[in-house]
């Protein structure tokens, strides 16, 4: 295979500015800018030793994984050409997908978490991958998301996406950002049904589901300020918007302590389904 399409990084590795050894990489004839990085947290030795996984090679088996799951919306999709040419950008805080062995093979395990070019050693989950990648822009794909509302499970697949930061500020110190995050999306029929479909009770299913997204967007917000890990690039965004006042902000010592709002809005589409 003339071009590599996947470089896979050990947790050890990852914890040693893991950019600074990879930008050597751009000058191999392979050309690796559009390769995917990953971490696997397993013996990369044992894994690369394989022939086959389920009667593919290892490489297909892998990439076809990542390829599947960009598709759909729910992992980051950046690939080395960012993080070769732009690795030390304004707040070099990212997350890189994540492999684990499983079932002798391997499988995608949500993301692990860096904070100035290393690994911090603390993951995502699936889950809070998928939220947090809706959160840092990306569009609608079909996203599955679960959960329980007023004591009864739910499934909703996103249609579509808007995310929207806003900076508040007294004019010298910065006070709060919210996260806007508008969701429509199509109820998979699972226990949350109504009787009689009216406006008011789609209204009121829509207001549940919306609050428990709230939850569990706010807890992934909680672990990225806990290991003070700026992977939606608030900071970058506070100075491209309000440099004045991110000139008065030490943002590496303020971001973990920084109120972050998540509001997020549900519309259904498909109301039928609760006839």
């Amino acid at each position: 295979m003339l071009e590599t399409r996947l470089y896979l990084i050990s947790p050890k590795f990852a914890k040693d500015q893991p950019l600074n050894y990879l930008n050597i990489t751009s000058q191999f004839i392979s050309n690796p800018l559009y390769a995917y990085l990953a971490v696997y947290d397993g013996n990369l030795s044992e894994l690369l030793a394989k022939k086959k996984i389920k009667d593919q090679t290892v490489s297909n088996f892998l990439v076809s994984l990542i390829d599947d799951e960009q598709d759909r919306g729910r992992i980051p999709s950046k690939k080395m050409l960012h993080y070769l040419l732009g690795g030390t950008e304004f707040i070099n805080d990212f997350a890189l997908n994540r492999f684990e062995p499983f079932e002798g093979g391997a499988r995608l395990a949500g993301t692990a978490l860096f904070r100035d070019g290393k690994y911090t050693g603390v993951n995502l989950n699936d889950e809070d991958t998928m939220l947090a990648n809706l959160m840092d822009g990306a569009p609608g794909k079909m996203q599955l998301i679960i959960g329980k509302a007023d004591g009864k499970n739910y499934s909703v697949l996103v249609q579509n996406a808007k995310r929207n930061y806003d900076i508040i500020h007294d004019g010298s110190k910065l006070r709060k950002i919210g996260i806007s995050l508008k969701l429509e999306v199509k109820l998979v029929e699972e226990g949350l049904t109504v009787q009689k479909r009216t406006n008011k009770k789609l209204a009121k299913l829509e207001t549940k589901i919306a609050a428990d997204i709230a939850v569990k967007t706010a807890a992934v917000i909680a672990t990225l300020q806990k290991v003070n890990c700026d992977y939606l690039q608030l900071g970058h965004e506070t100075a491209a918007f309000h440099p004045n006042l991110y000139k008065g902000i030490n943002w590496r010592e303020q971001y973990p302590q920084l109120q972050i709002k998540p509001a997020v809005k549900v519309k259904i589409l498909n109301s039928g389904i609760l006839e």
